[in-house]
């Protein structure tokens, strides 16, 4: 099931947007979640559940089916992120080219560290 989300709108947002998109990924296998917004407010949010969670990084990326692509942005260990995918998104954000599944192309570089 594919969502998009608008992560601005609501109270608390986008903190609480991402947070429970997060939520919503670790309980579902099946859904694939993008989250429109600014990208300076949104890093905020991640920064801040890195933070209050205790996460080693959080890595949000919006994927675009039709441009063929992944925007990857990253707070906490980006050092940890950029070795796994050979780039560097430390305080920025990075277009990824024919990355679409979060499965094959996320999530297995990252575990295979």
């Amino acid at each position: 099931m594919k969502i998009i989300l608008d992560a601005m709108g609501g109270d608390n947002a986008p903190r609480a947007i991402c947070e429970g998109t997060l939520a919503a990924l670790r309980e579902m296998n099946d859904i694939r979640v993008t989250l429109c917004g600014r990208e300076a407010e949104i890093r905020e949010a991640i920064k801040g559940l890195v933070a209050d969670k205790g996460y080693q990084f959080v890595l949000f990326f919006a994927t675009d089916i039709l441009a063929e692509g992944s925007q990857f942005i990253c707070e906490g260990d980006t050092d940890f992120v950029n070795r796994a995918f050979d780039i560097d998104c430390t305080g920025k954000s990075v277009w990824m080219p024919g990355v679409l599944s979060r499965k094959k192309q996320v999530a297995a570089p990252i575990l295979a560290l």
